[in-house]
């Protein structure tokens, strides 16, 4: 298998071919699931697609193309999610309780924690750049957490209650419901969840009752909850992340009520850096 590097864009558009970084020993299921720590030094896999059980992830080293090693199947549980930081490897499923901590040097497991709320996935879950915080939902809440023991370090803001069209219903609206009944709706249908490259911001999009991106400060203040739409509504892991200087990013989407410059700004300015996230 290749792993390929990708060159640099200009502003006339891309330059050239990808060229071959590494070729990595041995193979990986071709729809399964895949990360890459952010330094670009180590690649990891799983061996079989999504929804198997006794799931292999193995791992690699990007700079010589070798397996480094393998963290070996469940035949009881699921890898729903794996996440590189430079350091570590972090691994889980929609099956366990726990989030296994695997050391990128040594290959061997650190530790485990206990996770939130039982079952999580790719999905549902955002590592930061740094891989200090871990952010996933808990049932109709959202929470950062210390990536190294799973402890609360931030509950996010709750999001809007909306109808399917956007708009905000009212306390005592025409939905009878409470705030964290619809949060755990909109938390339930999480299609990406991203950290911005400074971790001072946070972002994710959900599909309930619409599709929507929602950003939050590093003080777990809601920042920006507003829908937006996708020509490609059935792929929508690849649109929210969010960027330097407090950019919410939605790539190629029409987002109405908000404004998109070059393909990529949908709301600027509404950001407070804040400090880091504090110590509970």
């Amino acid at each position: 298998m290749e792993l390929n590097r990708v060159p640099t864009p200009t502003k006339e558009g891309p330059t050239g071919r990808h060229s071959v970084l590494a070729e990595l020993e041995g193979d990986f299921a071709d729809l399964g699931l895949t990360a890459l720590s952010p330094n670009g030094q180590h690649f990891a896999a799983t061996n079989k697609t999504p929804n198997q059980e006794d799931t292999t992830v193995i791992v690699w080293d990007t700079q010589t193309g070798q397996q480094k090693f393998q963290v070996p199947g469940d035949p009881e549980h699921y890898a729903d999610l794996i996440m590189l930081s430079n350091e570590r490897l972090f691994v889980s499923g929609r099956l366990s309780e726990e989030m296994a901590v695997w050391d990128l040097a040594t290959g061997t497991q650190q530790r485990t924690w206990e996770l939130p709320e039982r079952g999580i996935k790719n999905e549902d879950a955002g590592l930061s750049s740094d891989g200090k915080y871990l952010a996933t939902a808990a049932d109709d809440r959202f929470v950062v957490l210390h990536a190294h023991s799973g402890k609360v370090a931030a509950v996010m803001g709750a999001p809007k209650a909306t109808d399917r069209s956007g708009n905000t219903v009212p306390k005592g609206g025409t939905r009878n419901r409470a705030a964290s009944t619809d949060a755990v709706f909109v938390y339930a249908w999480l299609q990406s969840v991203r950290f911005s490259p400074d971790g001072q911001e946070l972002a994710a999009v959900s599909t309930e009752p619409h599709t929507r991106l929602i950003c939050w400060n590093s003080r777990g203040k809601l920042m920006y909850d507003e829908p937006f739409f996708s020509a490609r509504p059935g792929v929508l892991g690849e649109y929210a992340a969010v960027v330097p200087e407090s950019y919410c990013l939605a790539r190629r989407t029409r987002c109405r009520g908000s404004r998109i410059e070059s393909d990529r700004v949908v709301h600027q300015g509404a950001f407070c850096a804040g400090p880091a996230y504090p110590r509970v």
